[in-house]
């Protein structure tokens, strides 16, 4: 999520705008990542733990971005779930978070990072 958030940045300086994590298609913001899509340098593939997705339509003032472990996963007790967000300051720098689930993946759920800068309720900052 750390990589994703910098490739974010990058794009915005060379873009305007920021890059989406899984799609090139805006309908299709929100679906999951199958590792071919997106507009950033960093491709995210699903994995046996984790599956990834945009949680926003990108927009030259942020980005948000989503892991989520599946329900079929080993693991799945165990594993928390995270989000990530980027976004544009008012004197024009960034602002970066990854935020983890307070409890594991099935236990709750967990708001959305959408700006850069809070988590969503049932999740706390990634130190």
């Amino acid at each position: 999520m750390g990589a994703v958030n910098r490739a974010q940045q990058a794009f915005r300086y060379e873009h305007g705008t920021f890059g989406t994590v899984c799609s090139n298609n805006l309908s299709t913001i929100g679906t999951w990542c199958n590792g071919s899509r997106g507009t950033l340098s960093v491709k995210l593939k699903p994995s046996q733990y984790y599956r990834y997705r945009d949680t926003t339509v990108p927009s030259s003032t942020s980005a948000s971005y989503y892991a989520d472990v599946p329900t079929s996963t080993p693991y799945d007790y165990e594993l928390k779930d995270y989000s990530a967000s980027v976004g544009l300051t008012s004197t024009g720098g960034f602002s970066g978070i990854i935020c983890g689930a307070i409890n594991p993946h099935p236990v709750g759920g967990m708001g959305l990072s959408t700006n850069g800068t809070t988590c969503g309720h049932n999740s706390e900052p990634v130190k």
